[in-house]
């Protein structure tokens, strides 16, 4: 995929069922300034998820919970990793255009890097909230150097949840990064395609409402228009 033959940078997606999540995941994608040199997609939906970036797809049988297919979706593909980089990238997300620039910047110096405070849109309820995370990231924006990858694969294996990231940052590996780029928004609440298993796609009366979408806007500017 990368116009450069030595890029060392692998973006892993998990998808299933979102046809319109993963269209809008590609154009995120089609307009970094860091290709990468592959870029799996590990699709277990019903129906196959129609790809157009030439991306190395591997395909799954449908899982029977939310739980099982976070767990083994990201295991069969992190077992497919080639480069020194992978970036976790999830399909229903938003990304900046430097966003793997930023992630390959900051594993330069670190075995795991990511975006701190991370920020999240609730597209059905319009309400929006900033968690106080400092010292760890969301998945979705979670870059980490191969050698860690056995870290997240020993909490996958167990699948006792989705909440790999919390372990994945609490684990023993020393060289951690995060930072308040704000590259990414979790983007959760989409009125169609398969819900997601995170607790963001739930309701949440306690966050702000927002109806006009102007703090969206403020963190992604006019790709608001996009959005359902």
């Amino acid at each position: 995929m990368a116009d450069c033959e030595n890029s060392i940078l692998t973006v892993l997606t998990c998808t299933g069922d979102r046809p319109f999540q993963f269209s809008l995941c590609e154009r995120w994608q089609a307009r970094q300034h860091l290709q990468p040199s592959e870029w799996i997609v590990v699709d277990d939906g019903h129906t196959p998820t129609i790809t157009t970036m030439g991306q190395r797809v591997i395909r799954r049988p449908p899982s029977d919970t939310p739980v099982q297919s976070f767990c083994r979706n990201l295991l069969a593909g992190l077992e497919s990793v080639q480069t020194p980089f992978v970036a976790i990238v999830e399909d229903d997300d938003w990304y900046s255009p430097w966003w793997l620039t930023s992630c390959v910047s900051g594993l330069q110096n670190a075995d795991l890097f990511g975006e701190s405070h991370a920020r999240y849109f609730n597209l059905r309820e319009n309400r929006w909230h900033v968690f106080g995370n400092r010292d760890r990231a969301s998945l979705c924006s979670t870059a980490l150097r191969a050698e860690s990858i056995p870290h997240l694969v020993k909490f996958l294996k167990r699948e006792r949840g989705t909440a790999a990231d919390i372990h994945l940052w609490r684990s023993d590996i020393q060289r951690k990064q995060c930072v308040q780029s704000n590259m990414v928004v979790g983007l959760k609440g989409y009125p169609s395609g398969r819900q997601g298993a995170a607790s963001g796609h739930l309701k949440h009366a306690h966050w702000p409402h927002d109806p006009e979408r102007r703090k969206l806007r403020e963190w992604i500017g006019e790709d608001v228009s996009r959005l359902p």
